[in-house]
């Protein structure tokens, strides 16, 4: 099986930074990780544009992504949007079952990324955004069942309130970058990075879930299993659409409304904290 050793440095690498990420801001606000955990967004945007920044520099170095291993191979050219990665769609790439070495594209066929996200079929968008909203929340409501024995189940320190001009730029911020960093490591660098289609699926999958066992971070072995499991059957999910050459641009879009829908629910618990706190049962 041919593969990108350096993959095993990135795909562990976000949540390497998020565990020292929160352990650093417990020792500097000398609090417990349990009283940091609202601040989850923003450690989350800060990492996320570190991620970003790597990705650019080791492509902007290596002038492939990934380098150039005989998997596949880029240029510079297709930074496409000035993003520091590389997504692909049906239209620019051409995978086939036997071999998936060959890369073929055009000028015509180079789109940029954030035009993607507004073309294409309404409809076919619509219903994969629903699909991932389906499978995201069954998933945190089976690994809430399996965990803690609640259905359903949802960690309510993930909507915990904070002052609320940080929540409304939750919204601008954190669905965005982290679309764009997660979706930069796990799949334009992580499932290019495999020949063999198990492992280009579920390697990058089970990293894209691990991550969120520390978002936020708490040593707890309930909790980290239960983040993990939340969103396994998604990643999975995901890796093998895009595996299978799924336009990225649904994928993208889908995860963006995963995440605004995560902010907007912040900042209705940071301008009403008493539907917090009767959310997660303080009264």
């Amino acid at each position: 099986m041919k593969y990108n050793k350096k993959i095993w440095f990135f795909l562990p690498m976000r949540s390497l930074l998020f565990i020292a990420a929160f352990y650093f801001c417990s020792l500097i606000t000398k609090r417990d990780l349990t009283e940091i955990t609202h601040w989850w967004t923003i450690i989350a945007s800060a990492i996320n544009i570190v991620t970003i920044i790597v990705l650019w520099i080791i492509f902007k170095q290596s002038n492939t992504a990934p380098p150039d291993n005989g998997i596949y191979k880029y240029s510079m050219a297709e930074f496409t949007g000035g993003l520091p990665f590389y997504l692909y769609t049906k239209s620019n790439i051409q995978r086939t079952k036997v071999q998936r070495t060959k890369v073929q594209r055009t000028k015509v066929q180079r789109t940029k990324v954030l035009g993607k996200l507004v073309s294409g079929k309404f409809l076919y968008r619509l219903i994969f955004t629903g699909i991932m909203l389906l499978i995201g929340i069954a998933g945190m409501y089976l690994a809430g069942w399996l965990c803690y024995g609640k259905f359903p189940y949802l960690a309510p320190m993930m909507i915990a309130p904070v002052p609320p001009f940080i929540a409304i730029l939750n919204i601008f911020i954190l669905p965005l970058t982290t679309t764009l960093a997660e979706e930069g490591i796990y799949l334009g660098y992580g499932v290019n990075s495999f020949t063999s289609k198990w492992a280009a699926v579920f390697i990058p999958a089970f990293f894209y879930a691990l991550q969120h066992s520390f978002i936020p971070t708490i040593f707890d072995i309930k909790f980290i299993t239960y983040r993990f499991l939340s969103f396994l059957p998604l990643t999975i999910w995901i890796c093998l659409k895009y595996y299978k050459g799924a336009s990225i641009s649904y994928i993208m879009t889908g995860h963006l409304v995963l995440n605004i829908a995560t902010t907007i629910q912040i900042v209705i618990t940071s301008f009403n904290p008493e539907a917090y706190a009767r959310m997660s049962g303080s009264v």
